[in-house]
């Protein structure tokens, strides 16, 4: 047995794309990861300020890195992001799908059938996903590393959360099985990762008060958050070839919160 890290998570000459890498969260540090392990990262989100922010900040750390401004619920900007990839820097590897949006919290059972929320949440969560793998699945199947990562949600298992949002995690979790069957062949893996409650800045807002802590917290056995970076990492093992043997799995990052059960979010909730 010849054990060698450095290479199994070695990412030099690769390519990753990743979606809503613009503000501090789950997309910003899994670029951030893969590229510090050698990937060449091409950034993807609506902010353009924000992009030019991340990669300037990459390319001071002497990683190299690119973006382009896309709102991932028009099939034809996701297609104008991959193909401004491959022009910028002629393969792409390692797609990761991390835009979305939790949409409204609901304080009645009618709030779960809202038409426009419901539209909304599946637009950035879901569509975007699939377009995004529609036309990156053959680039990143020519090298035969290539490496799908959806960025799902324990609301794919739970009931935490608005309908909108679950229906759209538990759907990524169904295309991860289904997506890591049909290309597999292709030299194309896809798995997902399934975060509990992660501090970011779009998380911030619900528990990033101390009075608004507790809740949060007493789901989750650790007794603590997660952090973009525990994402991130995840991000880099699924990307590289130290997975190289996984396909259609998931890697649930939560504290524990999954194994303590049952859902969070009750109606009429001020979270």
């Amino acid at each position: 047995m010849d054990i060698d890290i450095k290479k199994a998570f070695d990412l030099t000459d690769r390519v990753a794309l990743v979606t809503g890498a613009s503000s501090w969260g789950i997309g910003s540090a899994a670029a951030e990861a893969l590229a510090e392990a050698g990937a060449k990262v091409f950034l993807v989100a609506r902010r353009e300020e924000q992009l030019k922010q991340k990669v300037a900040e990459l390319e001071a750390k002497g990683c190299t890195a690119a973006y382009a401004t896309c709102d991932v619920e028009h099939e034809e900007e996701c297609k104008a992001a991959v193909d401004a990839c491959l022009d910028t820097f002629g393969r792409l590897d390692i797609l990761v799908t991390a835009a979305g949006n939790a949409g409204e919290a609901p304080y009645e059972i009618d709030d779960e059938f809202d038409t426009d929320n419901w539209r909304w949440v599946h637009g950035l969560n879901l569509d975007g996903s699939i377009w995004f793998l529609k036309y990156a699945w053959k680039a990143c199947s020519k090298h035969k590393v290539g490496s799908v990562i959806f960025i799902s949600s324990l609301g794919a298992y739970t009931a935490d959360g608005c309908a909108a949002y679950c229906s759209t995690k538990g759907a990524l979790r169904s295309l991860t099985t289904h997506f890591g069957y049909h290309l597999a062949p292709f030299g194309v893996r896809v798995n997902a990762i399934y975060p509990g409650f992660i501090d970011t800045d779009l998380t911030h807002a619900a528990f990033g008060h101390e009075y608004a802590k507790k809740p949060f917290l007493d789901r989750v056995p650790m007794g603590c958050f997660g952090t973009a970076e525990d994402i991130g990492y995840a991000a880099l093992y699924l990307a590289s070839d130290a997975s190289r043997f996984m396909t259609g799995q998931g890697l649930i990052i939560d504290g524990g919160q999954v194994i303590e059960g049952g859902a969070f979010l009750e109606y009429g909730d001020e979270a």
